[in-house]
């Protein structure tokens, strides 16, 4: 059996991507600043847990606002890590983490 082979190799070449693409997407976890639209999508998870609507309060309460353009099961998802991590910019950011490399996953 030849390793050099070009199916091998290019398994070699995936893997080695996606080795890097995690790398990456760590890096940005932990050290990467939450955008304006992450911080006002993070407000509907933060509401649910501390008073069970889902709305934003960045000028005043608002309810279902239209300005969160992310799909319910990313902000549950980040509902369960800031529930579980406490609020900060890690656990907001967890989630991102979680999608981008389900996403790799998928792609491969």
């Amino acid at each position: 059996m030849n390793l050099l082979s070009s199916k091998n190799i290019s398994k070699i070449f995936i893997s080695i991507l996606f080795i890097l693409f995690v790398i990456f997407s760590a890096d940005i976890m932990l050290h990467g600043n939450i955008s304006f639209d992450g911080a006002m999508n993070m407000q509907v998870p933060l509401n649910l847990i501390e008073s069970g609507s889902y709305a934003t309060n960045y000028d005043g309460i608002k309810y279902f606002d239209s300005r969160i353009q992310t799909g319910v099961p990313f902000l549950l998802t980040s509902l369960f890590f800031i529930k579980v991590f406490g609020y900060s910019a890690l656990s907001a950011q967890m989630s991102n983490f979680l999608f981008m490399i389900a996403l790799a996953v998928i792609i491969l």
